[in-house]
């Protein structure tokens, strides 16, 4: 099995889940905007917004950068779908032994 990485979980983070498992909001609620904050001045930035997954992560970063249905999103092809959803893929090759993309396929 390929792992995409290893997570660090320590009993702070488990009593957090339970604290919010037992409380009157499970998907909402003053826990998530607690996490919004904590993220955005993490990163400095003014906002940050928790979604539900990766997938919904990429959609709403597609529609906030204003990307539509006529434009061109210029994309790795190992990708997810949401990345590709609001508009119509590009995609460029990458080289495997700088896992980027290759500065001559951007620029033509």
């Amino acid at each position: 099995m390929i792992f995409y990485g290893k997570q660090s979980i320590d009993e702070n983070d488990i009593d957090a889940v339970v604290e919010v498992l037992k409380s009157d909001f499970l998907t909402q609620g003053p826990a998530i905007e607690k996490f919004e904050k904590c993220v955005a001045e993490y990163c400095g930035a003014k906002y940050a917004v928790a979604v539900t997954s990766a997938t919904a992560a990429l959609h709403i970063s597609c529609l906030s950068a204003g990307l539509g249905k006529d434009d061109i999103l210029w994309t790795s092809p190992i990708t997810f779908t949401a990345s590709a959803n609001s508009s119509t893929p590009f995609f460029i090759r990458s080289r495997a032994s700088i896992l980027n993309f290759i500065s001559f396929a951007i620029t033509i």
